[in-house]
């Protein structure tokens, strides 16, 4: 007889903190993940946006405060979280 209990992930990774930090757009996750963006719009598929670098908690890329960031983050199931947009300025 065997007792087990199994725990199912299907939410998507959480954006907590999205920060400029001079110059290098800095993303911070709930839990380990990978991030991709895109300045277009939040209707990209992941595997076509422009991965950031970092693959745990926190992403980086360059930052221009002109453009929109349109970001996902994917988790270790595949599990792709909602769209988040960052722009720069006030």
């Amino acid at each position: 007889e065997a007792i087990f209990d199994v725990d199912v992930d299907n939410a998507g990774p959480i954006i907590t903190r999205v920060y400029d930090g001079s110059g290098v757009l800095k993303v911070i996750t709930n839990e380990v993940s990978q991030c991709a963006y895109s300045n277009a719009n939040c209707a990209f598929e992941f595997s076509n946006g422009t991965l950031m670098n970092g693959n745990n908690y926190l992403h980086t890329t360059s930052f221009n405060p002109s453009l929109t960031y349109r970001i996902k983050c994917r988790d270790t199931f595949g599990n792709i979280g909602q769209c988040l947009s960052v722009s720069g300025g006030y």
